[in-house]
């Protein structure tokens, strides 16, 4: 799911709807409305067991944290969104993303970095494991980097 700040919405929002006439407004908005409907339809969705072992193993190889099914599960749960991706879609489908944005949001409280972000992707996933060992979580791949980048990252 690709998030934008809020201002960035709002920004966006000031700047464009002036320009549109009320036929291009529908249009523009169409898209957004059948994302909605997509959720509404599929809100009792669930995702098979073999769905919840492969978004175990995606968390587990791209983050390498020590992710079972139950985790795996229990992020889904909460991310209602992600839940529903893999539960119509399956793991090999832009569901990856909803993953990520899930794990990412459910240990750090922020979005997975996407090609706009000034963020190193392995800072990042180090950050992520950190806080997942902080919180009891096991990290099956801990990244190492050299302690002069951690202490820059973490400090």
């Amino acid at each position: 799911m690709l998030v934008d700040s809020t201002s960035k919405v709002m920004s966006a929002a000031k700047e464009n709807l002036a320009l549109y006439n009320d036929t291009e407004l529908d249009s523009l908005f169409s898209s957004r409305a059948g994302n909605t409907q997509f959720y509404l339809e599929n809100v009792n969705v669930s995702p098979t067991t073999h769905q919840i072992y492969e978004v175990a193993h995606i968390i587990k190889i791209v983050t390498g944290i020590d992710c079972d099914s139950f985790l795996a599960k229990t992020i889904l749960s909460l991310y209602p969104t992600a839940k529903i991706q893999v539960a119509v879609y399956g793991t090999e489908s832009d569901a990856k993303d909803e993953i990520l944005w899930a794990v990412a949001h459910f240990f750090l409280g922020c979005p997975w970095p996407t090609y706009n972000d000034d963020v190193q992707l392995t800072e990042f996933v180090l950050l992520l494991q950190k806080q997942a060992q902080a919180l009891g979580f096991k990290v099956c791949r801990p990244i190492t980097i050299n302690e002069k980048k951690v202490t820059g990252l973490l400090g």
